[in-house]
């Protein structure tokens, strides 16, 4: 497998896993949420998206400071943006 294909198969990976954990969480915490039709089809396109971004070097390790500001902040991000908008992850929420 080629460094490209490695790296891409990675951040498909992680962005799969993050987005079935979020799901399953908030499936379990909050049963009013609802699904919309198109929501495997929108959930797919956002690990593709996830696939497709980032940086195309090598492998390099992330300091504490970085993942400490990526798990904290890219939630919060995700969390205004489904709040703004929760049609746009496939989401029927009832808020």
């Amino acid at each position: 497998m080629s460094p490209h294909h490695a790296r891409a198969l990675r951040r498909a990976l992680v962005a799969g896993g993050v987005l079935g954990a979020t799901l399953g969480a908030h499936a379990l915490t909050n049963p009013d949420v609802g699904m919309t039709a198109g929501a495997p089809f929108i959930w797919s396109q956002i690990v593709m998206v996830a696939t497709l971004l980032g940086r195309r070097t090598g492998w390099r390790v992330r300091g504490f400071a970085r993942c400490l500001i990526l798990l904290a902040g890219l939630p919060f991000v995700a969390h205004a943006t489904i709040i703004a908008a929760p049609w746009a992850f496939g989401l029927g929420a009832h808020h």
